[in-house]
């Protein structure tokens, strides 16, 4: 094969990548906007239902009241009740449903050749704006992996010899052999780990035990019952003004979701940093994020902290920090109710806060992690 003809062969193959990658940006896009309508539902959601257990309490106090026999409440008086409440046509059309952007992607399937495909992705890139006659690895390579390419040329060319001893060999050589050994006997890959399934329960039984030095009663019902409640217990009783959710109820300023916004709130770090801004926000009423590299303060509903002297306030402000993080690290209580097979999110480890103001590198993400699959690099930024 002639190097024109490679060379060829790699323009069009590289064109087909900048194509592709434009599609999952824009299919992200997507996702994030759908991640966060998710947010708002389930917020929306957790609001109804508790304003329906108010209407239901007031429902039974006024039955109560005018001496009304609630057992005695027939089908037939449910189903005037429910079309009583039903939401006319009016109302229907007033419903407003988020819009998403059309998928737009590029045809291919067995019976397309490769010169077909080449004239679909030349289509797709003027519809989309995207300039394919400027070299297309400039700008599917990020500026780290340009350096770290940069980085193996220079290695290559310019190899020098170590300065080790026998003996650090032998440590490193040692260090390997135990490391390998305790990732393939304990660790594994992610969601398989033999100690995984160990921790967690740890962790809820952690979450329990502090939820009943608070006062808290176990119900009657399942593992996740129990653990949902344990957790709800701790969230009302250390409720805290940094706590939101959403880039929304950030005020539009970040790229947050339930998933995320315990990385991106520094009151939410398990550590020292963690401790200062969030004895300092409830202080303040305000709260500091941490997202692309900025550190973010807004203003926040006003927090009073309990004691009547300022040793007091800072005690108080120190507990309600720790009992919300014990209320966080195994998951939400919604989101344990909901989903049997999973455990939360979490919290952060120690001290991670402080390398998302580094804001460079890039991890590899394997999908359904076969490392067969094309990687997606996702850099400390989109954290």
């Amino acid at each position: 094969m002639s190097d024109n003809i490679y060379n060829q062969m790699v323009n069009e193959a590289g064109k087909s990548l900048l194509a592709q990658r434009n599609q999952m940006e824009n299919a992200e896009r997507q996702l994030v906007k759908a991640s966060q309508e998710i947010s708002n539902l389930e917020v929306l959601n957790d609001e109804n239902l508790s304003e329906l257990d108010k209407l239901l309490l007031q429902a039974e106090m006024l039955c109560s009241t005018q001496g009304i026999d609630t057992s005695q409440v027939s089908e037939k008086h449910i189903e005037e009740g429910e079309k009583l409440v039903a939401l006319t046509e009016e109302e229907k059309v007033d419903i407003k449903v988020p819009a998403f952007e059309e998928l737009v992607t590029i045809a291919i399937d067995d019976t397309i050749s490769w010169d077909e495909y080449l004239s679909n992705i030349n289509k797709f890139a003027l519809e989309n704006n995207i300039d394919l006659k400027v070299d297309p690895f400039e700008n599917l390579l990020s500026q780290a992996q340009k350096a770290e390419i940069a980085g193996r040329i220079r290695s290559d060319y310019t190899l020098k010899k170590a300065n080790c001893d026998k003996y650090d060999y032998m440590i490193a050589a040692f260090c390997g052999v135990v490391a390998g050994l305790i990732d393939s006997f304990f660790v594994g890959m992610p969601d398989h780990s033999k100690l995984g399934k160990w921790t967690n329960d740890q962790t809820d039984e952690f979450v329990k035990k502090i939820a009943k030095l608070k006062g808290w009663s176990p119900p009657e019902g399942d593992r996740n019952t129990i653990i949902a409640s344990a957790i709800k217990f701790l969230e009302e009783n250390h409720k805290v003004n940094y706590d939101q959710a959403t880039g929304k109820a950030a005020g539009d300023l970040l790229g947050m979701s339930m998933s995320n916004h315990h990385i991106k709130s520094l009151g939410h770090a398990p550590d020292l940093v963690g401790l200062i801004f969030a004895i300092v926000d409830q202080f303040t009423s305000t709260s500091h994020f941490v997202d692309n590299g900025r550190l973010i303060v807004f203003d926040t509903e006003t927090s009073r902290l309990q004691g009547k002297t300022f040793v007091a306030k800072l005690f108080c402000g120190f507990s309600n920090w720790l009992g919300h993080l014990i209320s966080d690290v195994a998951g939400s209580s919604s989101g344990r109710r909901s989903n049997p097979d999973g455990y939360g999110s979490g919290i952060p480890m120690p001290f991670f806060e402080l390398f998302q103001l580094c804001n460079k590198g890039n991890f590899k993400i394997y999908p359904g992690n076969d490392k067969s699959n094309k990687p997606t690099e996702v850099s400390l930024a989109d954290l």
